[in-house]
């Protein structure tokens, strides 16, 4: 029997027998959806604040590696400029991984709320795009984070050797 209650998220109209629904509940579909993946990035920044040292080592480690590919004489340090620089690189690195790692959720959620309004053939090859597409995604971040070093390196070597080049780590 209806009590007449309906929690927020219910469906307030019906759904129609071809699947369609009223803008109303299309509206508190996607601000369900948005709010639970507001959560999951907040929960995988808390999560990244936790491994704050293990994130600052791991996006030092190009830098570091591309020093010795110096030419002799070469200097170059990092720095951060401002009283907040630190704090900002926290927020921003913590952000970023947060975004990373939290992901597969948010656009999940995001392909939920379209995936009701594709044709068949069309979900088809959307499951298609998926599967070479986020292994190709992997595949291109591994390998930019594989030749980041030589990158830095070869960047600097446009500087001359006299002066200390002063990376600035925020950006």
């Amino acid at each position: 029997t209806d009590t007449g209650k309906r929690t927020r998220y219910e469906f307030r109209h019906p759904v129609g027998p071809d699947g369609r629904m009223a803008l109303s509940d299309h509206a508190r579909e996607l601000r369900a959806r948005l709010l639970r993946s507001a959560f999951a990035l907040v929960l995988a920044f808390c999560l990244a604040l936790f491994f704050y040292d293990d994130l600052l080592r791991l996006i030092e480690a190009p830098y570091k590696e591309a020093l010795p590919r110096l030419q002799p004489g070469t200097k170059s340090e990092i720095v951060l400029n401002g009283v907040t620089a630190g704090l900002m690189l926290q927020l921003k690195l913590c952000g970023v991984a947060a975004i990373v790692v939290a992901s597969p959720y948010w656009l999940y959620q995001i392909w939920a709320f379209i995936m009701p309004g594709l044709h068949p053939s069309e979900k088809k090859w959307t499951r298609t795009f998926v599967a070479i597409a986020g292994p190709l995604f992997l595949l291109g971040v591994a390998t930019g984070y594989y030749v980041l070093p030589t990158g830095i390196a070869v960047l600097l070597q446009f500087a001359p050797a006299t002066p200390t080049t002063l990376v600035e780590f925020t950006q």
